[in-house]
């Protein structure tokens, strides 16, 4: 079995109470989402997880990579002017 740290107690204890005041229907709502999120492998679409992985083009090199970055770059040829 795993071992929560002390940080994820404090979570789990911080959540616990602020269920605690919630309705049953949104008590049961929640239990649900937090069941299937138990089943899943990924988290959400909309998560921010999401925006961290690997390349598209994952059959480049890293140095390739950053020079087609670098390359693609765009400077403006002046500075903005503000009012």
């Amino acid at each position: 079995m795993a071992v929560m740290t002390y940080t994820e107690k404090n979570i789990v204890e911080a959540y616990s109470i602020l269920f605690n005041n919630l309705s049953n229907i949104c008590r049961e709502t929640l239990t649900k989402k937090l069941l299937d999120t138990k089943k899943t492998k990924r988290k959400s679409a909309n998560g921010f997880d999401l925006s961290f992985g690997g390349w598209e083009n994952a059959d480049q090199s890293v140095d390739e990579i950053k020079a087609e970055i670098k390359a693609n770059r765009k400077f403006r040829e002046k500075d903005p002017i503000f009012v």
